[in-house]
């Protein structure tokens, strides 16, 4: 079968987004093509008896479809680029307020982050005698100053933890679902979050 028409598409109940980039373009018969090194994932070609070619290309929540149609008469190819989404406007918005409650919980991170080291800094300026809460202490001021660079180090490591959880979230949960729920469906997976970001 030749591939699917754009407006055939939109009426499945599966698919929501789906969106025509370009018009039908005549272009020549001696195309080639290659997949650029940058690609994540190298194309897919599907082939019909009916002279067309789709070749796919997946991107994270979209794929790019390229059909390629030969015209028995005239022999001319026939291109049409398609973009396909895999989540809809309301799965979107599910998925927004997911992530705002993220971005809450780093946020909440990122000060007492922030915290620890306004204490570390707070603390040498007492072991170094600069107040007059107590005398200079050399040992002391030796080792919160070298504990200074663990502790960046380590809130800098939870903030980027903390990062990658909000865009895990926006991206549908996908590190939840490979280690806690990879067992359950993905409707499973998706009340689980509700539940949990109620």
């Amino acid at each position: 079968h030749p591939p699917a028409d754009p407006e055939d598409i939109k009426k499945d109940e599966g698919v929501e987004m789906v969106e025509v980039l370009s018009p039908p373009v005549s272009v020549a018969a001696d195309l080639h093509f290659t997949d650029h090194f940058s690609l994540t994932t190298p194309s897919n070609a599907i082939r019909s008896r009916a002279n067309a070619t789709s070749r796919v290309y997946e991107n994270t929540h979209t794929q790019f479809i390229l059909d390629e149609v030969i015209d028995d008469e005239t022999g001319k190819h026939h291109m049409t680029l398609k973009k396909i989404g895999d989540s809809s406007a309301r799965l979107k918005f599910l998925r927004a307020c997911y992530s705002i409650v993220t971005v809450f919980w780093s946020g909440f991170l990122a000060v007492f982050c922030l915290m620890m080291i306004l204490f570390l800094v707070l603390d040498l300026t007492i072991q170094m005698g600069a107040t007059s809460i107590q005398e200079a202490n050399n040992g002391n001021f030796l080792g919160v100053l070298l504990s200074v660079p663990v502790m960046v180090l380590g809130m800098a490591e939870a903030l980027v933890i903390a990062t990658h959880f909000v865009a895990d979230t926006w991206g549908g949960h996908t590190l939840i679902r490979n280690f806690m729920l990879g067992k359950f469906h993905v409707v499973v997976a998706e009340w689980f979050s509700f539940v949990l970001y109620l």
